[in-house]
């Protein structure tokens, strides 16, 4: 799983939070007895959940590829973003090689998790 740092920019009565990601948004369905506003979350994004196509993506990210693992019918590629170690899971045909930056996307209802640190009473 990946994460990313976000933050909680509003949440409405139907308990959709908007997400600040590295200066783009998301729209989540939450818990808004969990989380509230100007609160730091994490966002976790499985590999395979990431596109290589980002014309329809939510939050477009781009990424600094530290390894490429072609594996035939698959290739993983590890790379950063803003700090982030983050593993994407692309098609075996993407030719992506270390030290290439490549822009990836993510859709809002592929899933993501969010996660908020606990609250102290």
């Amino acid at each position: 799983m990946n994460f990313l740092d976000g933050k909680v920019i509003s949440i409405d009565n139907k308990d959709i939070a908007v997400i600040d990601i590295a200066g783009q948004t998301i729209e989540l369905e939450v818990d808004g007895t969990k989380i509230s506003v100007n609160e730091s979350v994490k966002l976790g994004i499985r590999p395979e959940h990431v596109k290589e196509n980002t014309q329809d993506a939510d939050i477009v990210l781009k990424i600094d590829i530290d390894v490429a693992e072609h594996l035939g019918g698959l290739t993983y590629l590890y790379g950063q973003f803003q700090g982030h170690k983050l593993t994407i899971e692309v098609s075996g045909a993407n030719l992506t090689r270390h030290g290439e930056s490549v822009e990836v996307g993510l859709k809002k209802q592929i899933a993501t998790s969010l996660i908020a640190p606990a609250k102290h009473s």
